[in-house]
């Protein structure tokens, strides 16, 4: 993230959090976020996979993921939430043009007990295979909302991602999607059985682990996580 810290949107962002720490806005945002989150899971004994803890911190924050696996989702996702006059999914389809990994829709209408926000995941064709990390950047933009805000949010999450809060959010979503706590003791345990880093390995945490996360980006979670424990 190039000249992040610096960056106007993100200095912006670090304001309207009314965060207090006086750090990089980067850093600071960063653990004001992972602060809610081991908030929400304080009151869970035992947490066992990362899917787990998604499903939790999704539910705390009224977030409800819609995943489209063949075109026709679509449209069936904007009937379902236009039934109940939810004007933002009427130009569903037309959002979901190429590059568009996923949209977060801030709902207006919603009743207690219902979710608040509606993330909209593409999981068709390669994309599947990144949706476990799309969820959490996701979740990332909510944990990061201001406050107080003039309209209902839509964000566009598109493959490319070159506005630097979008790339802040990919970095706030990382932080959760291999969550050390539950990440790493197990990365551990099968490195005093493995003694280094292998496809068995990997494939072994991973279905322990995080079962909805790829394979590629768990063996780079295992890789970057023994070094830095190291």
């Amino acid at each position: 993230m190039t000249n992040s810290h610096n960056n106007h949107k993100i200095i912006r962002l670090y304001k309207d959090l009314k965060i207090k720490r006086k750090k990089d806005p980067v850093t600071a945002i960063r653990e004001y976020c992972v602060d809610q989150v081991d908030e929400i899971i304080s009151n869970f004994k035992s947490i066992q996979s990362l899917d787990s803890l998604l499903d939790i911190v999704a539910s705390y924050l009224g977030v409800r993921f819609e995943e489209v696996n063949v075109d026709a989702d679509i449209q069936e996702i904007s009937e379902k939430y236009l039934s109940k006059k939810e004007l933002l999914f009427a130009n569903l389809e037309k959002e979901f043009t190429y590059g568009t990994d996923a949209l977060l829709i801030e709902c207006t209408n919603s009743s207690e007990g219902e979710a608040k926000f509606i993330a909209v995941i593409d999981c068709r064709g390669i994309k599947k295979y990144k949706s476990y990390f799309s969820k959490w950047h996701e979740i990332a933009h909510v944990l990061a909302l201001p406050p107080q805000r003039s309209f209902p949010i839509l964000y566009r999450t598109t493959v490319q991602k070159k506005e630097p809060t979008e790339a802040l959010m990919d970095m706030i979503a990382s932080d959760f999607a291999f969550y050390s706590p539950l990440f790493l003791p197990e990365l551990n345990a099968k490195l005093k059985t493995y003694k280094k880093i292998s496809f068995k390995l990997i494939d072994e945490l991973r279905a322990e682990v995080c079962p909805n996360a790829s394979r590629h980006a768990t063996a780079l979670a295992a890789v970057s996580k023994s070094r830095h424990n190291g």
